[in-house]
């Protein structure tokens, strides 16, 4: 099997896909983030919506672990 090689742009999207689905980065922002941008503004209210209910967090690792398992079911059916 001869591999493609991937294009630069191919390369960005893979890592921003893999980025944005990781939920360890999403509670990283939502935890950092917010001591640094305006109150009045998205990340405070971010961060009031998770701190009102504690279980959004626990949803959101529960999403970003079925879409690792999905990606990883689809890497190990993939053909290539």
């Amino acid at each position: 099997m001869h591999d493609r090689p991937a294009t630069a742009w191919a390369s960005v999207r893979t890592a921003m896909a893999v980025g944005v689905t990781n939920p360890k980065t999403t509670v990283f922002f939502a935890a950092f983030l917010p001591q640094f941008v305006d109150a009045d503004h998205a990340a405070s209210r971010a961060r009031t919506w998770f701190a009102r209910e504690p279980k959004r967090l626990d949803h959101l690792g529960v999403v970003g672990g079925v879409m690792m398992v999905g990606l990883g079911a689809t890497l190990a059916t993939s053909s290539s």
